[in-house]
């Protein structure tokens, strides 16, 4: 009974979350519109024409790669080391810039590091920080880069704040929930939410 209730409660908590997450994108980007700031449209809309390929790059496999290269390794577990492996590996064989192919192998063998010789469940707070701030640039291959570099400062800050903001949301549900598949249903239902929007904009 007591386990249901600690289940409910945090169900209900994550519900909660997810919900205010999502109105303040909607209430950002509304305002982002009505002000008529330009910022870069994302490459995905291009390919809306096969919905059921970007459906399931958007609902399941990004959400799945991306919370074990950023958030796996940031909760000490039986397997945390599998976390690491994966994510080296995986980068090795992708074609994102050196810089960020360091920049997240770094972060995993840090975790890793840190997990092996200290007894603390999480990792330290400059890497959680790190971790959002890597996450973020990644998406920078979400748009074309001509268009980027044309955004004043300001445009370039509002751009990136939704990936910003998913980031640390997604780092406190894994260290709340401490239930890696919680993470991944949040950011593939987040995911979800936002591909319904944008094909109702096509």
């Amino acid at each position: 009974m007591k386990l249901n209730v600690i289940v409910n409660k945090k169900t209900r908590i994550l519900a909660a979350v997810f919900f205010i997450h999502i109105l303040a994108i909607i209430v950002f980007e509304l305002i982002v519109s009505h002000c008529n700031i330009d910022v870069a449209k994302s490459k995905q809309h291009n390919d809306l024409n096969n919905p059921l390929k970007l459906l399931f790059s958007a609902v399941v496999f990004a959400p799945v790669i991306e919370e074990i290269i950023f958030r796996y390794g940031l909760v000490k577990s039986k397997y945390f080391y599998w976390g690491t492996i994966f994510s080296v590996v995986f980068i090795l064989v992708t074609n994102f810039s050196d810089y960020f192919k360091g920049a997240i192998i770094i972060l995993n063998v840090l975790s890793f590091g840190f997990f092996c010789f200290s007894d603390r469940k999480v990792v330290p707070q400059m890497v959680l920080i790190a971790s959002v701030f890597v996450f973020t640039l990644i998406h920078i291959s979400n748009y074309d880069s001509v268009a980027l570099n044309g955004l004043p400062v300001y445009a370039l800050v509002l751009q990136f704040f939704p990936q910003v903001l998913a980031g640390i949301i997604l780092t406190g549900i894994r260290l709340y929930s401490r239930r890696f598949l919680s993470v991944i249903v949040y950011h593939g239902l987040y995911n979800l939410v936002f591909f319904g929007l944008a094909l109702l904009q096509v």
